[in-house]
C-alpha cells in the first residue's frame, strides 16, 4: 500500500511538472505573439505616419501644379498681404521666378 502513495505521489509530481512545462511554453509563446502584435502595431503606425508626411510634403504637392509665393523671404498665404509693385518670388517645383504684382483681383 505504501508502494502505491509513493507511486502517486511521484506520478502526480511528475504531472503538475509536465503541466507546469506547458503552462511555461505557452506563456512564452503569449509573450513573443504579443511582441509580434506590438511590433506590427508600431510598424503600422510608423507607415501610417510616413505616408501623411509624404502627402504633405510641399515639394510633392508642387509637382501637382501647386507653388509657394514668397514677399521678403516669407510666405504669403493671402492676396491681403500683398500691395501693387510688391516685388514677390514663385516657387515651382523645378525653380523660381521673380515677379511684381501688377493688379489686385
Amino acid at each position: 500500500m505504501k508502494n502505491k502513495v509513493v507511486f502517486i505521489l511521484l506520478f502526480l509530481i511528475f504531472v503538475s511538472g509536465f503541466v507546469f512545462a506547458i503552462d511555461s511554453e505557452k506563456q512564452i509563446f503569449i509573450n513573443e505573439e504579443n511582441k509580434n502584435q506590438e511590433n506590427q502595431f508600431y510598424s503600422c503606425i510608423v507607415n501610417e505616419k510616413e505616408d501623411k508626411l509624404i502627402l504633405l510634403n510641399p515639394l510633392n504637392l508642387m509637382k501637382k501644379g501647386y507653388s509657394i509665393t514668397y514677399k521678403d523671404n516669407k510666405v504669403i498665404t493671402s492676396v491681403n498681404l500683398l500691395d501693387i509693385n510688391d516685388e514677390i518670388t514663385v516657387k515651382f517645383q523645378d525653380g523660381n521666378i521673380n515677379a511684381k504684382v501688377t493688379r489686385k483681383n
